[in-house]
């Protein structure tokens, strides 16, 4: 979105805007529309709460600020919803309304947000609530100048995922995921030119590689090099770091029982044996595939330090057995008897072989995982979270 020059509404605007918020269990909210992922089912969430959905799409850009302030007036809202900080502007158009009419807002971070906020200080207002699902991001907010963030986790939709009664049937070891090929590169290629790039990418992923919350920068970076180029060089490096790990723990099994779905990078980097398939579309394929592949594998991005992905709770969810790789969230989150990890690359093999052949013990492992999830780990649950948290900011 372009950049807005701040607008100071008209008194008797302002007056028609302001209300007592959140006088009753649910509420009045304005999402914004981007058709990002994960708005769908906090929608979903919001409704089962009891809230009315108003979405104002971010398209086209020229007239979206007329179609918020329409909103603003109209629809009463109790609360400014959007994800990944999506509707805000660079120069603080959209959070000078919000303080203007004193409507509080939550942006729920699924992505870093050093990025997301980079040269954007009018995004950042106390009336912003920001939630984020990984925790060693809290520091990153914290110095934006947000007053009000907090720690949350992903989850899953249960009706999206459509909860199973029945265990995987059949033993296969699979894989659903992105090479990252394509988008290591892309980010590699974002870089000042310097010969060195190369060298100081090669050094930064194998410290990352020796553990994920090691420093995705060089100490030899150029000092001219921008906050940007700072940025892109951690972002091609996390990504690279992820290709290497999921290309490198896939070799080590065995071909002829391994199914992969993702992108055309797998071509070339999977075992010999082993059958690549398709990209899954997250709705309509992917529950079915999670229910039904015996030993579900979870390769977590090095873009989180101690959080999980979704996948952590879509597979349980859909009736699948999962085997993860052993981030420090999963602990908080489920009980020794509801997981199954791997520790690195080569503590896999062993692990996938002896769950292909635990039928029953993949059973139990999934129900209580199941279990847990229904009751603590579904989006109704987060969004009761933010819910929670905006008041207890603002109030009513």
């Amino acid at each position: 979105m372009e950049p807005i020059t701040p607008i100071q509404l008209p008194p008797n605007l302002i007056a028609a805007a302001k209300r007592r918020r959140f006088q009753g269990d649910g509420g009045v909210l304005l999402m914004i529309d981007a058709g990002y992922l994960i708005q769908r089912e906090v929608a979903r969430a919001f409704r089962a709460l009891g809230w009315k959905i108003v979405p104002v799409p971010v398209k086209p850009e020229a007239e979206y600020i007329e179609r918020l302030l329409t909103a603003v007036i109209a629809a009463k809202p109790d609360l400014f919803f959007t994800v990944n900080h999506l509707g805000f502007d660079a120069s603080g158009a959209v959070a000078s309304i919000l303080e203007q009419v004193e409507l509080p807002a939550a942006s729920w971070f699924v992505d870093s947000p050093a990025y997301i906020l980079l040269n954007s200080p009018g995004a950042v207002s106390d009336v912003i609530v920001t939630p984020v699902w990984e925790r060693t991001e809290l520091a990153v907010l914290k110095g934006a100048g947000f007053k009000h963030f907090f720690h949350l986790p992903l989850a899953t939709d249960p009706l999206l995922m459509s909860v199973g009664t029945e265990c995987a049937s059949d033993d296969r070891v699979g894989f659903v995921g992105d090479s990252m090929v394509e988008a290591s590169g892309r980010w590699a290629s974002k870089l000042p030119a310097n010969k060195n790039n190369a060298l100081w990418l090669d050094r930064a992923v194998g410290r990352m590689l020796d553990g994920r919350q090691n420093s995705p920068l060089d100490p030899d970076l150029p000092v001219a090099w921008e906050t940007r180029d700072r940025l892109n060089f951690a972002s091609a490096v996390v990504l690279e770091a992820t290709r290497r790990y999921r290309r490198n723990a896939l070799g080590g099994l065995e071909g002829n029982s391994l199914t992969v779905w993702g992108d055309d990078g797998w071509e070339g980097n999977l075992p010999s044996g082993a059958i690549r398939r398709p990209k899954l579309d997250y709705y309509l394929e992917l529950p079915e595939v999670y229910r039904r592949t015996g030993v579900n594998l979870n390769f977590t991005s090095f873009q989180m330090p101690t959080a999980v992905n979704q996948r952590a709770f879509d597979v349980p969810a859909a009736g699948g057995f999962l085997l993860a790789d052993d981030q420090s969230d999963l602990h908080e989150l489920f009980s020794d008897a509801e997981l199954a990890t791997f520790s690195d690359p080569d503590d896999l093999p062993k692990k996938a072989l002896y769950y292909k052949e635990k039928r029953s013990e993949r059973e139990r492992i999934s129900r209580k995982a199941r279990e847990r999830i229904l009751a603590e780990h579904t989006y109704f649950h987060r969004v009761k979270e933010i819910v929670r948290q905006v008041k207890r900011a603002f109030g009513a």
